[in-house]
């Protein structure tokens, strides 16, 4: 293992660590060999999430769960603030649009692309914009 991989590695544990504290759920790192990512419910084995390293981190660092008013996570997981990935786009793209802008993730590129700036971090902001049901940027 590399120095760039260990490090890889760090970030991902501590991703995990600050994903579990926040929704107050106990997770797993799946690594498959064919070079993809899992992450599963440690108790019930459920899958939560796959896909690379960088969509594994990107999921880690936005996904909110709901919580029940004792602060223990809901049994089935509910989705409280859903990330919204560039390759989620629908075949009608108002749809992604419109729950990007709910996000406050909205950005767009010099080009003028509309994208999802956690995973474009050169995006400009979207401002916030009630016509467009555009929230302020997070």
């Amino acid at each position: 293992m590399n120095m760039e991989e260990k490090l890889e590695l760090k970030e991902t544990l501590e991703l995990m660590k600050e994903f579990e504290e926040r929704n107050n759920i106990n997770i797993n790192l799946i690594i498959c060999s064919d070079g993809s990512f899992g992450i599963d419910e440690f108790w019930e084995g459920d899958t939560l999430f796959e896909g690379s390293i960088k969509e594994i981190h990107i999921f880690l660092k936005h996904t909110k769960y709901k919580l029940a008013d004792n602060g223990s996570c809901y049994d089935p997981v509910q989705v409280s603030e859903r990330v919204y990935f560039q390759k989620e786009q629908p075949e009608n793209p108002v749809e992604w649009i419109k729950g990007l802008n709910a996000s406050g993730y909205a950005g767009c590129l010099r080009n003028g692309n509309i994208v999802d700036r956690r995973e474009f971090q050169e995006a400009i902001p979207v401002q916030k914009n009630s016509m467009f049901g555009v929230v302020d940027p997070k």
